[in-house]
Formats: structure tokens, sequence, C-alpha cells
């Protein structure tokens, strides 16, 4: 099966990804999305509105880049160890493609 990553193609074979490696991409859109929520749960942010004029980036992006803020630690340690499911990238995750599950311990069994 080949799943498209933005400009990148991935093949799976029998359900394993090709890479192993870790997804870059993706680990560099959680840690502000992280940081950004804490600023907002602090106080020290009012909005994520106030964030997006701070970062120069359309508020539409960013609440949805936000959004990766709640992606289990679990799942990231998968993708650090590039052992996270090959659907489980940015690009599915801000298409909506890709939903954030409710429940991390029966969605992504197996990601460790």
């Amino acid at each position: 099966m080949k799943l498209r990553r933005g400009v990148e193609m991935r093949v799976i074979i029998d359900g394993q990804s090709d890479s192993g490696r870790a997804d870059p991409a993706l680990l560099k859109a959680i840690a502000p999305a992280r940081c950004w929520f804490e600023e907002v749960a602090s106080g020290k942010a009012r909005s994520l509105v106030e964030i997006a004029r701070r970062e120069g980036l359309p508020k539409r992006y960013l609440t949805r880049l936000a959004l990766l803020a709640f992606v289990s630690p679990t799942i990231v340690e998968g993708v650090a160890d590039g052992c996270a499911p090959a659907e489980f990238n940015l690009q599915m995750l801000m298409d909506g493609r890709l939903a954030l599950p409710l429940d991390w311990k029966d969605a992504y069994q197996g990601v460790r």
C-alpha cells in the first residue's frame, strides 16, 4: 500500500512502514503546540488568537496546530522512535483526515 504524505510517499508492506524512523515534521509541530497550550492554560496568553498574532501565523492554522498538544505522550514516543502507525502523520492530522482518538489505550495498542 502507498500512503501519500504531502510530497513524500511511504510504501507500506504487510502493515509495516518502510522508514522505521521518527517523523520530524510531526515532532516539530507537537513541541510548540504543547507550549502554546501551556501558555493559555497558565494565563501567560489570553487566547490562541493572541499567540497567532504574536507568531505571525493565521489563526485557523495555529488553532488546528494547537490540537496536537493533546496527542498522547505514548504516541509522541512512538513517533520519536519511528514505530507509530504509518497513517499517523502531520498532514493527515492537519487535514482532518485522521482524528485524534479519545481513548489512546484502545486506539493505538502496539505503538510501543
